[in-house]
């Protein structure tokens, strides 16, 4: 794997993880967006405790909402909003 193959696999596993905030606690929010910066900087290499957590965050988000859209998903109501 490249470097450029697995920042674009865990900038995607940022990405889906912001789709899903509203599934997110203000702890992982945080974590998501700080790491997310960290990210847009030059040579930055996050370290593997990083990693672990944002792919623990991930692996339980995709889960609970495999097709998430920020603007549709209903937590509440078990399904997608139409509106």
């Amino acid at each position: 794997m490249t470097d450029t193959d697995w920042q674009d696999e865990y900038r995607t596993m940022l990405d889906d993880c912001r789709k899903r905030q509203d599934a997110l606690d203000d702890w992982e929010q945080g974590f998501i967006e700080s790491l997310g910066k960290q990210f847009d900087k030059p040579l930055y290499v996050p370290s593997p405790k990083q990693l672990e957590k944002l792919s623990a965050i991930w692996d339980r988000v995709t889960a609970e909402f495999p097709s998430a859209n920020n603007n549709n998903l209903d937590l509440f109501g078990g399904g997608f909003d139409e509106g």
